[in-house]
């Protein structure tokens, strides 16, 4: 990329550039027409005109962007095009986008999967509409609409107990849910899903202690490689797959990792895990995830 180019992709790109060089580009840089579609200074009737545009990446852009008004959303609702290279429909970004209107969202929610995936996580989405993807056949919707901010915490105590694993760990990792489903989900058979309770800054202290007992159990578990499946097997840890130890010790340390970052681990397990017994790497880590608690330095 010659100079020239290099800086009208930075121009394009820039929040502080003016609408009016923003138009200039959209007249005489054509390369620049998709970062000028992700841009959301970008003037509306220039967002009008790319959405008109030839390219489906242009389109895509557009239709993400959180200032391309309602009227230029609704045309794009009806945009079929794949972008291969971003692995989504135009239409999906329409369903992500906040200022799509719940006319469209209602229409895009009856769409295919992927598009039905969108919707349920836009951040605007009405009650109504959440509560009826929430019963979607595809636990890959459902659990777009566990992960919303939005989503009410009567469907999140619904979801804590959805044969799909993902839709539950996506409820421990909400910031919406309660300390009491949480406390269920501390008790779910698989290690992820607990992990991400422990991740949750509304896990309770009583729960974080369980967690701990537990995370303790499964570092035991790799201490004699003769007995480690067996072992782990015990304490709820799903060794599955290819016989990867490092990977299984790596899931460990997501969990103990995010024990050692909750806001709400109580004083006597930092002091735990500040000169926890480990490798070198997680021991520091350890140490690091420790020294930047809140209640560690508050105490």
């Amino acid at each position: 990329m010659d100079k020239v180019n290099s800086n009208n992709e930075t121009e394009a790109r820039e929040l502080t550039t003016y609408p009016e060089r923003l138009r200039e580009l959209y007249r005489s840089a054509i390369e620049v027409h998709p970062t000028l579609a992700n841009n959301p200074n970008t003037p509306i009737d220039i967002l009008q005109l790319a959405a008109c545009d030839h390219d489906e990446y242009i389109r895509f852009f557009v239709a993400r962007n959180p200032s391309t008004p309602a009227d230029t959303l609704e045309m794009l609702a009806h945009d079929h095009a794949f972008v291969e290279s971003c692995g989504r429909y135009v239409r999906s970004n329409v369903g992500l986008n906040p200022n799509t209107p719940n006319r469209i969202l209602e229409l895009l929610a009856q769409d295919i999967e992927c598009v039905r995936q969108c919707v349920a996580q836009n951040p605007n989405l009405p009650i109504a509409l959440l509560r009826t993807l929430a019963q979607d056949e595809s636990s890959i919707v459902r659990s777009s609409v566990a992960s919303n901010l939005s989503t009410p915490v009567d469907l999140l105590r619904l979801f804590a107990s959805d044969k799909c694993e993902f839709t539950r760990c996506y409820v421990a990792k909400n910031p919406s849910t309660s300390a009491d489903i949480l406390e269920s989900l501390s008790q779910d058979q698989l290690h992820r899903v607990r992990t991400a309770v422990a991740g949750n800054f509304h896990t309770s202290a009583s729960t974080l202690e369980r967690l701990f007992s537990n995370c303790q159990a499964i570092g035991n578990s790799f201490k004699n490689r003769d007995t480690m499946i067996s072992d782990l097997a015990k304490v709820n840890f799903q060794a599955t797959g290819f016989f990867d130890p490092d990977v299984w010790f790596q899931e460990y340390e997501n969990f103990i990792l995010a024990i050692a970052e909750n806001p709400n681990t109580p004083l006597h397990i930092l002091r735990i895990l500040n000169c926890y017994p480990t490798g070198s790497m997680l021991g520091k880590a350890l140490q690091n995830c420790v020294a930047r608690n809140p209640n560690w330095n508050s105490n």
